[in-house]
């Protein structure tokens, strides 16, 4: 009876988790105007630049990734005498997109775990209580650690965003100054 309670409390955390998760399946939320910037970004660089910052961003999804570590990245790619901060920001547009993938893939294995509970559930009123007691508790806790992962992973692709947003800004900004200084 504790172990069934204890199953259902951790279905119930596990699907909390995947609320926000529902909303992984969908394209990425980029803040406004990234993704018209980036399309802007890659018509006007030469291409194999922007090749170079794509490889660079998908190669930096797995670790924190901000506008200092993209124009680093990036700077091997300058080989036609590109802007690095259009080069930096076509990587960072790239490892969130990267970040967004690896995050479904998470949620993908919470989804197959809690399924398979599902089922352990299921035949746990036709076999004998004892014996699947200890499986699902094995299950539970990989699962335990399949929701950390999925927690470090949103948590990532929101401080990307973030330095996103800020560059885009800074951007913004800067064209703001020189069509002042133009006046």
């Amino acid at each position: 009876m504790i172990q069934s309670a204890r199953a259902i409390l951790g279905a119930a955390i596990v699907a909390g988790l995947l609320a926000p998760m529902a909303r992984a399946g969908e394209a990425p939320v980029f803040p406004p105007g990234a993704e018209v910037r980036e399309g802007r970004l890659f018509t006007r660089l030469p291409p194999a630049a922007s090749q170079c910052a794509v490889r660079q961003g998908r190669g930096h999804s797995r670790g924190p990734f901000g506008e200092a570590d993209a124009r680093a990245a990036v700077q091997g790619c300058d080989r036609d005498g590109a802007d690095i901060q259009a080069l930096a920001f076509i990587a960072l547009m790239e490892s969130g997109k990267s970040a967004q993938e690896d995050l479904r893939a998470v949620a993908e294995e919470v989804r197959a775990a809690n399924q398979a509970k599902a089922k352990l559930r299921e035949a746990e009123v036709q076999v004998e209580r004892e014996r699947m007691a200890d499986r699902k508790d094995s299950l539970s806790d990989l699962s335990q650690m399949q929701s950390l992962r999925l927690q470090m992973y949103m948590d990532r692709r929101s401080k990307l965003y973030e330095t996103l947003s800020n560059m885009m800004k800074k951007a913004g900004d800067t064209d703001s100054t020189i069509v002042g200084n133009l006046k």
